[in-house]
């Protein structure tokens, strides 16, 4: 199975203003790299991850602690004596059942899961970067077409009414005539509105832009692409895909769960060491005067064995069991999931490709009828209606192509998301 599409360009290119601005696609995908909230959010889990895996890490090693205490206690002639005793004490766990060495792998791989939800997240702001930016340039080139139509209706009217006022016409037809010219000044105010409303929707994504309105937006380097897929290499390359990259991170945490379950079955081997000094002369709980220290140290290790703990540990390393079924299952339905999406999302975006060439077609042949029954019209070869018809069906192609070329993007847009594309990929 051999399928392979391109990205069009040339009936694209058709819509590309010939003005070259300063803000454009490139700039946009960078603001959003550089501003979007969830983008940032994700940098900064990667950063909390970081350090818990150094906090993890920091098990392995001795901790030093301040310690210090008071006691009451009778001595051999039966009298209340109190002592007090302060100073360092070194605490090294020598064993734990494997608990810290596995809890160093879980901080890793939560470390790696902190890196691949960025990744994740670029590839969702991706996908809707480039759907509000290919709506803002169909509401950038639908003012510039509303504006055109406007101006042929207000034409349209006039010529209608010289022809209504010679007798050469019905008043019903200047009455339509002027309908449609009303129609098309709503459609400019519409536009007009969409317009602010595209603007909005792109800055939700990548903040503050630094244009006044999408008609500044540069949209050469968002239409001059030339890369080609092929489903196959698609979907061969599907593991590559941070999402199931990430799925794959959880049945291995998983695995380490069932480690750390595990190691409660084990002894906890550890050493501590105390050195200090001790008040054993005075009588007072605190000495103010004529105190006498001595200094001390003490060192031992220390064993702790789990005999029974009503079958805690047991169902701790079940559930751990349990939990590892259900992330393998996730990444079982994840790469079908995948597969399905990747496979609809090319076929999409392959038939939104062709119906961009099918409009700019039917633009072409609505267009040129258009201008041929205009002439009959004045002639007096071809009816009121049968212009009226013509132009509007040259009309309705026009935006039918601008729509059909925002659906290319949105196609595009979402096959990139199954592919794993994230912001600045090509």
């Amino acid at each position: 199975m051999q399928r392979t599409i391109s990205i069009l360009v040339v009936s694209i290119t058709l819509l590309a203003d010939t003005h070259a601005f300063a803000w454009g696609w490139k700039e946009a995908v960078q603001q959003a790299l550089d501003k979007n909230p969830t983008i940032q959010i994700q940098r900064q889990s990667v950063e909390i991850a970081s350090l818990q895996e150094d906090n993890a890490q920091s098990l392995m090693y001795p901790t030093v602690s301040l310690n210090g205490g008071a006691r009451e206690y009778q001595d051999q002639t039966r009298n209340f004596r109190h002592q007090i005793f302060m100073g360092p004490r070194l605490q090294y766990l020598l064993y734990q059942g494997g608990r810290v060495r596995s809890g160093i792998d879980r901080a890793q791989l939560q470390n790696t899961q902190a890196d691949l939800n960025v990744q994740i997240s670029s590839i969702t702001i991706n996908s809707r970067l480039r759907q509000a930016y290919a709506v803002a340039l169909r509401e950038k080139r639908y003012l510039d077409l509303s504006h055109r139509i406007e101006q042929q209706r207000q034409e349209n009217v006039k010529f209608t009414k010289i022809r209504h006022e010679s007798g050469l016409e019905y008043k019903w037809v200047y009455l339509s005539s002027s309908a449609k010219w009303q129609q098309a000044q709503l459609d400019v105010q519409q536009a007009e509105m969409n317009k602010r409303t595209a603007l909005a929707d792109l800055e939700n994504i990548t903040g503050k832009v630094p244009l006044e309105s999408v008609l500044e937006l540069n949209d050469q380097d968002f239409y001059t692409d030339d890369v080609t897929y092929d489903l196959d290499q698609l979907l061969a390359k599907m593991d590559q895909n941070p999402k199931i990259k990430i799925r794959e991170s959880d049945v291995q945490e998983a695995n380490v769960n069932i480690d750390i379950a595990k190691s409660d079955y084990y002894p906890r081997i550890g050493f501590q060491g105390d050195i200090g000094a001790i008040n054993t002369e005075r009588r007072e709980l605190i000495p103010l005067t004529g105190s006498s220290f001595v200094p001390y140290w003490l060192v031992g290790a220390s064993l702790t064995m789990p005999l029974y703990e009503g079958s805690r540990i047991r169902r701790g390393v079940a559930i751990a069991r349990a939990n590892l079924e259900q992330r393998k299952f996730d990444l079982e339905q994840a790469k079908l999931d995948l597969t399905t999406s990747l496979k609809k999302t090319y076929q999409a975006y392959e038939i939104a490709k062709r119906q961009v060439q099918v409009s700019q077609a039917t633009v072409d042949a609505t267009k040129d009828r258009s201008k041929v029954v205009a002439n009959q019209y004045k002639s007096g070869l071809a009816s009121f209606l049968d212009w009226e018809s013509s132009q509007d069906g040259w009309v309705n192609a026009e935006i039918q192509l601008l729509n059909n070329v925002r659906d290319y993007q949105n196609a595009r847009a979402r096959l990139e998301e199954a592919m794993g594309m994230g912001l600045g990929d090509l």
